[in-house]
């Protein structure tokens, strides 16, 4: 830093009791009390304190004196403090006694300071588009892989399902339905187990309502029934589950159970083939 001194008979001292209080309101308090000692307006003086022991060395200097040193400097003190202040140690006070501060602060730390700014905006502002640049890339990225997923479980699909089929059913039930069938040809056929519950699930959870938010969370079969715990993330939206399994052709909810977690709920249903069966696919 660039330091520099100021005569001493430029500036005009005092001692201070210290006061009680602190941060601004102890800084308010000592100027009031220097104010009524000097020569000059306030206006017109930089006052600065040092703490001695549990005194207050006061010091100010005429503003006019320091503007063309702020210019080339960043401290400027007293270059000696007067014996008659009785401070033990002046090398430590003489430290804490620098002028350019607040209103006559340093233009070159104000400038250093206006540099760093704007050195700290230009490399957040290089990182934000970095990060925005790189999310929109992963985006692409994720966007197109999950098309080229998509495009392949189409492309099995089609390897299996018979061809010609018109059918507004979703490739996943007819799938699940071909199995069956093929299970029911090398088992002979009887009464719907598991197999044929697999089909069933496969229809229920196809027709799931897409804007319910639904994790899947655990199933559990046995030859005719079904239980569910799906993760919602409001009560209305387990009601439209709900109301969307008990609504369903084919099935019967036997229990149902919401519990409340931390910031969503859990819907348990138990579902079990109803007397009608299944509609036809």
């Amino acid at each position: 830093m660039i330091a520099a001194c100021i005569p001493a008979e430029s500036c005009m001292f005092a001692v201070l009791p210290a006061p009680a209080s602190r941060g601004r309101d102890r800084q308010r308090e000592l100027t009031y009390a220097f104010e009524g000692i000097l020569p000059l307006p306030i206006d017109e003086c930089q006052i600065v304190f040092a703490t001695n022991g549990p005194e207050v060395i006061g010091c100010a200097c005429e503003r006019a004196e320091l503007i063309p040193m702020r210019l080339k400097h960043e401290i400027v003190t007293p270059n000696r403090l007067p014996e008659w202040l009785g401070v033990s140690e002046p090398e430590r006070c003489l430290k804490q006694l620098n002028l350019l501060r607040g209103e006559m602060r340093s233009q070159i730390r104000q400038r250093r300071m206006r540099t760093t700014l704007r050195l700290v905006s230009g490399i957040m502002c290089v990182i934000s588009v970095l990060v925005v640049y790189e999310s929109q890339q992963r985006l692409r990225m994720w966007s197109q892989q999950s098309i080229t997923v998509r495009e392949d479980i189409k492309a099995l699909y089609d390897g299996v399902l018979p061809s010609g089929e018109q059918s507004t059913q979703p490739d996943a039930i007819r799938f699940a339905t071909v199995l069956n069938e093929l299970a029911r040809t090398r088992t002979g056929a009887g009464p719907q187990h598991h197999e044929d519950l697999v089909a069933d699930l496969a229809y229920l959870l196809a027709q799931w309502p897409s804007d319910s938010q639904a994790q899947l969370q655990q199933i559990r079969l046995d030859a005719s029934t079904a239980q569910l715990s799906v993760s919602l993330p409001d009560n209305d939206r387990a009601l439209s589950i709900l109301d969307y399994l008990t609504d369903l052709e084919g099935w019967d909810v036997r229990s149902r159970d919401m519990q409340p977690t931390q910031d969503r709920v859990i819907l348990n249903v138990h579902i079990a083939r109803s007397d009608k069966g299944m509609p036809d696919a």
